[in-house]
């Protein structure tokens, strides 16, 4: 296609509402790129308050849909957790003789290969759909753990490796969860349906960490095929593609007004969608590069062109900025580095208390406190708690060593008790109940439409990518710095981020993704009320 420009929709492309047709005869301009008109405004106010609160009956559809698809990111912590169990249960098998580098290879392996699935799911999803691409997704995954089912003690090193290269690109391709759930929950139930993402990432692991008292990895393995088998078929009977896909990428405008009154049975929530769903259709820029073009130089340019397009540019930039500090903070290192960080803060897990134990209860921790992030962030917004998360961080990372100082110098009866570990449990709480999850569920939220399915592979791409060299040097730093240290740092980098959020982040509980995407166009004509 050509270079960035606006798009208007044909009359016979854009479904008609019954709620005011002269609302959308007059709104032919490009509202990402043109000042509302007093019509406009009387649209906006419309959509988002006289329709802005269905009932849990009303929209109990949207919100099965989502959770059958948000279900899909289980994959992402299953995987992230089994190598640990693989590892070590092939470890005291005399059948199996792993060595150091097979171990770290089938370690790392999903990790290098989930950036690829993020990158390669925005493409997928816009030109096929968001359905098939998320059972592509599934399928990878399916395929990876029929895999471990088969290896054998003569041949068993390509088909874990193959199996982990699938899972990871499986996990990365759930992605298109984040892009699904805003395009057809409505805005009053989004936050809490985004905030799901996260808790079944949390319940993934934790689920790992339990199955792995009772049962082994081949088991574990088949386990986990039937949980995507059921998740697959329920998706394919039951969960209707994206109307704003239908509509945007399909033009098809019979069909994206029968999933959008499938999904809003009730007539007055339905046509405040509708005129929201003919504003997002009439705002969408032509931003794909051209297929026709034999030129890939001419493609990637107008790629460029279109990300650094206004619209697109800020959304783009905060959230790089946020997904950043997210992996340089210390949330995922402390969780996947656990026994070591308990050992170096004095834990030497005696007492009744293993390596599994420790693990089972710091992913009993995660899973909780996403499951209140995912609940209090339909009352509170994004910013307050993305901010009390970075705050808490900060005090709890700080008062490690601050702790250490006061009990080599001052000592006390206090000293008796385990308050670094303490701490660092605190540390992990607060991680869980923001910074770990808002800003995944904020891709969905922030990108504009003609920019969503690509610039989330990348933006999830890019956060795997910072998390796999973060996780690599991380040993290494707590062999070659003291643990206060690192603390102190990762304290200081969380009070950047509560800045950096409070100058930078908007807020988007209550708002349309149509408000929020025309927010990033007027920003500099008038300050944002979040």
């Amino acid at each position: 296609m050509d270079e960035y420009k606006t798009k208007d929709f044909p009359v016979n492309e854009v479904i008609q509402s019954s709620i005011d047709s002269s609302l959308l005869e007059n709104d032919t301009a490009d509202c990402l790129l043109t000042p509302f008109s007093s019509n406009q405004d009387r649209a906006n106010r419309l959509t988002e308050s006289e329709g802005s609160n269905p009932s849990f009956k009303d929209a109990f559809k949207q919100i099965s849909v989502c959770c059958v698809m948000s279900f899909t990111v289980l994959q992402a912590g299953l995987i992230m957790s089994y190598s640990s169990v693989l590892i070590e249960q092939l470890d005291v098998d005399m059948n199996y003789d792993l060595s150091k580098e097979d171990s770290s290879w089938i370690a790392s392996l999903s990790v290098l290969t989930t950036p690829i699935g993020s990158l390669v799911c925005g493409p997928v999803m816009d030109k096929v759909g968001r359905k098939p691409g998320i059972l592509i997704a599934c399928a990878l995954s399916f395929i990876g753990w029929i895999l471990i089912l088969f290896v054998t003690p003569q041949f068993y090193l390509p088909l874990i490796l193959m199996a982990r290269i699938l899972g990871g690109l499986g996990g990365g391709m759930t992605t298109i969860a984040l892009i699904y759930i805003p395009e057809v929950c409505h805005e009053k139930y989004r936050p809490l349906m985004l905030g799901t993402n996260s808790m079944l990432v949390s319940l993934g692991i934790l689920f790992v960490t339990v199955t792995c008292y009772f049962t082994r990895w081949r088991m574990m393995a088949f386990e986990f095929c039937l949980i995507i088998l059921v998740n697959m078929i329920v998706i394919w009977l039951y969960m209707p593609e994206s109307p704003v896909w239908q509509l945007t990428m399909k033009r098809d405008r019979q069909l994206a007004e029968s999933t959008l009154r499938w999904l809003n049975p009730n007539e007055k929530v339905f046509d405040t969608q509708l005129l929201t769903l003919n504003k997002l259709a009439r705002s969408r820029t032509d931003c794909l590069t051209d297929d026709s073009s034999p030129y890939l130089t001419q493609k990637l340019k107008s790629l460029f062109h279109t990300f650094f397009s206004p619209p697109a540019k800020q959304p783009l930039l905060i959230l790089i900025g946020i997904m950043t500090l997210q992996q340089f903070c210390g949330g995922y290192t402390i969780v996947v580095y656990t026994i070591q960080v308990f050992k170096k803060l004095g834990t030497d897990f005696g007492e009744g208390i293993d390596e599994y134990t420790a693990l089972l209860f710091m992913g009993i921790l995660r899973f909780v406190f996403s499951v209140v992030t995912a609940v209090i962030s339909q009352f509170i917004g994004r910013r307050p708690l993305l901010i009390s998360s970075a705050i808490g961080m900060a005090l709890s990372s700080i008062a490690i060593p601050l702790h250490h100082y006061i009990d080599t110098n001052y000592p006390s009866k206090l000293s008796e008790m385990q308050w670094p570990v303490i701490f660092a449990l605190m540390f992990v709480s607060f991680t869980a109940l923001g910074i770990m999850n808002i800003p995944w569920s904020m891709i969905g939220e922030l990108l504009p439409m003609n920019v969503r399915g690509t610039a989330s592979g990348f933006l999830v791409a890019l956060a795997y990518t910072i998390m796999f060299f973060v996780v690599k040097i991380y040993p290494y730093l707590l062999d070659e710095i003291n643990i206060d240290v690192l603390f102190l740092a990762q304290g200081l980098l969380c009070i950047l981020t509560a800045f950096y959020v409070h100058i930078f982040v908007p807020e988007t509980l209550g708002k349309s993704l149509h408000s929020i995407q025309e927010h990033f166009y007027r920003r500099k004509e008038k300050p944002y009320q979040g």
